[in-house]
């Protein structure tokens, strides 16, 4: 599908960059659960471009093996107004499956990647799982249960951690 890409910079009281972003969105029919393909409909949701800030992969590439965390179920309080899951909620699940290192080193996170593949919605059951892709690097995903299809991973870039 077609994506609209905004990269943002977040500032400080003093005007100084503190961190970068990017997104990547497409639009999204709610009452069908798809998206737009339709090329009138995505060229009036046109933002334009701007100034690219950030590398950024548009899909999630993992090679490491991934171990069970914990397992889960979507609750009524974590949908939002188009029926699935607040992104907010993804970072909770993502914090609660976290070492207790991790948690402690979140003032070095250098960077955070997520990407959101299939929506999670009331009722559902999934599975955080979680790999080390390298000395600083972790990587949690949520996949569906019982068909293990992916719904979401979040890769943190540590200034380095004690694992």
């Amino acid at each position: 599908p077609p994506y609209f890409r905004r990269d943002f910079e977040i500032l400080d009281e003093k005007g100084e960059r503190v961190c970068v972003g990017a997104t990547l969105s497409a639009l999204f029919f709610t009452e069908e659960r798809r998206l737009c393909m339709d090329r009138a409909k995505i060229a009036l949701a046109d933002i334009g471009s701007g100034e690219c800030l950030l590398d950024i992969n548009r899909r999630f590439i993992c090679k490491e093996s991934f171990e069970l965390v914990e397992e889960r179920k979507v609750r009524p309080s974590m949908i939002d107004g188009v029926g699935h899951v607040n992104n907010t909620h993804y970072g909770e699940f993502v914090y609660d499956a976290m070492t207790d290192s991790e948690r402690a080193s979140l003032g070095s996170l250098d960077r955070l990647d997520v990407w959101f593949t299939s929506e999670l919605t009331e009722g559902a059951r999934f599975q955080i799982e979680r790999a080390s892709t390298g000395e600083d690097e972790v990587v949690y995903r949520g996949s569906t249960a019982p068909d293990g299809k992916m719904s979401f991973a979040m890769k943190l870039k540590f200034g380095g951690f004690d694992k």
